[in-house]
């Protein structure tokens, strides 16, 4: 995934704590991979996104309510540049997708801490 904001390029990434000040300056990338997201953490039997060929427009098919006691489903994304994973997350929350994060600079314990937390949790 390659993501450039327009707006100055040299101000470094943009700071957002709200979908009102993220959409101005909103990477594409990044608002598509959280719609993703958000579609298929609803339940685990939803229908494949499909994209537009012309434009290449997500267009999410509709999401059946999950079966009472279903193991909610999970998502691991792997993102070559460590730089965008803290953006990424500002982003997933701002569309109620919560989420964790691992890198080769933590330590084995602590990235052993969240892998656990990441099994256990019904809401990550």
């Amino acid at each position: 995934m390659a993501v450039r904001f327009a707006k100055d390029p040299d101000a470094g990434y943009p700071d957002f704590k709200t979908m009102d000040e993220y959409i101005p300056v909103q990477s594409t990338k990044m608002t598509t991979t959280a719609r993703i997201c958000k579609h298929y953490l609803q339940d685990g039997h939803v229908d494949s996104v499909k994209f537009d060929n012309e434009a290449g427009v997500p267009r999410f098919p509709p999401v059946e309510p999950a079966e009472p006691g279903e193991k909610p489903p999970k998502i691991l994304i792997y993102t070559e540049f460590l730089s965008l994973t803290p953006l990424l997350q500002k982003v997933l929350r701002l569309y109620g997708v919560e989420s964790l994060a691992i890198d080769g600079s933590m330590s084995f314990k602590k990235r052993d801490k969240i892998v656990a937390q990441f099994r256990k949790s019904t809401t990550i």
